[in-house]
């Protein structure tokens, strides 16, 4: 491949892993998995795994996205047209999503932490790493199988994610076998009698994993000396794959490994399997190195099967009649969404000007007008965005957990299309599945708020305050964009011997998730008509759907602008913002303000002093570190009103 060519390939993968698509997916895992905390990410790691909250996928895995050969080879063995073959953004993404359908369904039916853990037969990496391996087959085989009878859909995902990976990966490669006969260097008078061990192990794993993912691939004939472990084993993979519950699938697995304990190796060192990824490219999430967050278990639930992925109970090939139009249904959803991220990425910034007399303003203002500006996206600013955000980790949780408690199960909803439940839904008594009964289940109090955080970006915010204000911005949109509450970030300036106040709008109430970057272009000059900005947020406030309203305004001092004979100064400008927050008070519009000053700032109590000739509900921030904390207290104050 040419280094033009690699570039190409680089761009529109960087392009393809934009917020805009990681924030759909992290939707669909939400909505498939019936969890509304799921996290979802991506990486370029060649992994894709789940530890029961967080999902990672890796729209590139082993760039299969570029693999036209075996993308067409999929679309034939599937019966489908050439849909995604054409279109690399439309192989990535539909990889992405089958990784992701399959990470979800691990979600909804597997036990986190994994119990291969606590397992007492994990004595050795190396038998800790088989346990897990039996346990990922029978796992998988069996989250495919319930996920393909139970929900609508799925299966052409799931279809599409196991036979990509075989025309990807050719039986001749071999996988797990390949993997195994890759041994650590032992010693010489042991080598031999493990390598041995180790190949036959590996052949036995492979023609399993062979039998349960790949039924339509007919597997290698076993060797007669491990005829006796095929006959002990094989019927507890069938018959584990097909448990509802995770502790009896996990039961197979422990009864495996003890039919094959003594083909395991005995060598220090886990084995290496550089080629498992061929068959098992989720085998992370079995390994057990991955703890649950914060310590917690999750229980998957019970699942049913009615068939498996590729055959039916009794081991015959079938095949869904509306595979084809499936998957030209799916094209098109995939298609409308790629072009308007392409058009979203190509627009510039937009300006809209608004004029005194159309904000109802003050006779102060005239002649002067409000730019309210929507940078253009900058993907540059992405890896600077990233970087600050990792370092504001701790914080970002912080505010997670806090906010999780406070929004927690507050009522109950009524869900249809369950097997089981409380009363029956007569308008889908038709269904074949039987899917007809409808239960209370606890609901995910979805905050009515929305907050408008208003960042002074006057000349004397510069330094250590613009910096906390960044920093808190970026925090503040993490958390509440995680948990669905509409919010909104602008920087306001007056521009000096202009008639103008730039309002920038850094994160809009409908803005794509990428406008977020924009925050770190944040920065200060001139100084402030806050007056005229406090109208024209009441003006902005109403393209916010939730019906309460707060406006949280973070500035270091008085507003202040010279222009003309037009000079906006205390206490003109104090009387003036004064009265139009009063006004936008009584409309019912909520508003606090947070006077800083840095931490070595004498002027911080004078600071909120002269704030509070202005706002009746005046916060005090001398230490910068903890604004994020102070806004997070605001606003779970208004919450709990």
């Amino acid at each position: 491949m040419s280094s033009k060519e690699k570039e190409k390939k680089k761009k529109l993968l960087r392009a393809f892993q934009c917020e805009t698509t990681r924030s759909a997916e992290e939707d669909f895992a939400r909505l498939l998995s019936d969890d509304a905390y799921v996290r979802l990410f991506f990486i370029n790691e060649n992994q894709a795994y789940t530890d029961g909250a967080r999902i990672v996928v890796d729209p590139a895995f082993d760039d299969m996205y570029c693999d036209l050969r075996a993308l067409q080879q999929t679309e034939d063995w599937l019966g489908i047209e050439h849909l995604y073959s054409g279109d690399e953004w439309l192989a990535l993404r539909m990889i992405t999503r089958a990784q992701s359908v399959h990470e979800s369904l691990h979600i909804i039916y597997t036990d986190f932490p994994i119990p291969v853990v606590r397992d007492p037969r994990a004595t050795t990496p190396v038998r800790a790493q088989v346990l897990s391996l039996i346990d990922n087959i029978i796992e998988d085989a069996f989250i495919e199988a319930a996920g393909c009878s139970e929900y609508d859909n799925m299966e052409l995902f799931l279809k599409f994610g196991r036979v990509s990976r075989l025309f990807s990966n050719t039986p001749s490669d071999g996988t797990v076998q390949r993997a195994f006969s890759e041994l650590p260097e032992i010693g010489q008078d042991t080598r031999t009698d493990a390598q041995i061990k180790a190949q036959q192990l590996a052949t036995l794993l492979d023609y399993a994993a062979t039998i349960l993912l790949y039924p339509m691939v007919r597997p290698e004939k076993l060797a007669p000396e491990l005829d006796s472990y095929r006959v002990a084993t094989m019927p507890l993979f069938q018959e584990g794959s097909l448990q509802g519950v995770c502790a009896d699938r996990f039961e197979y697995a422990q009864r495996i490994f003890d039919a094959i304990e003594d083909l395991i190796p005995d060598v220090d060192e886990p084995l290496s399997l550089p080629r498992i990824a061929a068959i098992l490219p989720g085998m992370r999430t079995h390994s057990g190195d991955i703890p649950a967050p914060d310590g917690r278990a999750r229980k998957g639930r019970k699942g049913n099967v009615a068939r498996r992925l590729f055959v039916d109970l009794d081991g015959n090939l079938i095949q869904d009649s509306q595979i084809a139009k499936k998957a030209h249904d799916i094209f098109n959803e995939f298609i409308d969404e790629r072009d308007g991220i392409i058009e979203l990425m190509s627009i510039g910034p937009q300006v809209t000007v608004f004029k005194p007399n159309q904000l109802g303003a003050a006779e102060c203002h005239k002649g002067v007008n409000v730019e309210v500006i929507k940078p253009a996206i900058d993907m540059r600013m992405k890896p600077a965005y990233d970087d600050m955000a990792q370092q504001l980790h701790v914080s970002i949780n912080a505010g997670n957990a806090q906010f999780t408690q406070l929004l927690q199960a507050s009522e109950m909803t009524e869900e249809d299309r369950y097997m089981f439940g409380s009363k029956i839904s007569s308008r889908r008594l038709g269904d074949v599945r039987k899917r007809f009964w409808i239960r209370s289940v606890p609901g995910l109090k979805i905050p009515d708020l929305a907050i408008l955080f208003m960042i002074d970006g006057s000349g004397s915010m510069s330094g250590a305050r613009i910096d906390a204000a960044r920093r808190s911005s970026i925090v503040l949109h993490e958390v509440l964009a995680q948990h669905n509450v509409e919010h909104a970030i602008v920087e306001h300036r007056a521009i000096f011997d202009e008639p103008t106040v730039q309002h920038t709008l850094l994160v809009d109430f409908n803005g794509c998730p990428e406008q977020k970057y924009s925050i770190m272009g944040m920065d200060t000059g001139d100084g402030t008509r806050e007056g005229l900005s406090l109208l024209w947020a009441q003006r902005y406030l109403q393209t916010a759907s939730a019906e309460r309203k707060l406006i949280v305004a973070i500035s270091d001092g008085q507003p202040c602008h010279f222009f003309g004979e037009n000079d906006y100064t205390p206490p003109l400008s104090v009387a003036d913002t004064a009265c139009v927050a009063r006004k936008l008070i009584r409309s019912g519009i909520s508003i606090v303000a947070i006077a800083l000053a840095d931490n070595d700032d004498e002027a911080g109590w004078s600071c909120y002093d002269q704030l509070k000739e202005i706002y009746p509900s005046v916060i005090e921030c001398n230490d910068l570190a903890q604004l994020p904390s102070k806004v997070f207290r605001t606003i779970t104050h208004e919450l709990r009103r």
